[in-house]
């Protein structure tokens, strides 16, 4: 199976095709970057939500049976 040559990158120098792969790489960088930001992000969110969903069910506990304090 051979590749099908680009004539793009055919009548690009050598300097030429090193800064763009160069270029490249730091592209991707920047976005598995990016990424990672997002993930924290959406964890910190979650974590939030899951945290405010347990103090609301905690406290409609605490109304319904308020005896439950002393426990």
């Amino acid at each position: 199976m051979s590749r099908a040559k680009n004539p793009k990158y055919e009548s690009m120098s050598l300097e030429e095709l090193k800064a763009n792969m160069e270029k490249s790489k730091k592209e991707l960088e920047h976005a598995i970057h990016n990424k990672n930001i997002l993930e924290q992000r959406k964890k910190l969110v979650e974590r939030k939500e899951r945290s405010h969903r347990l103090i609301v069910k905690g406290a409609e506990f605490e109304k319904a049976f308020p005896l439950s304090r002393d426990l």
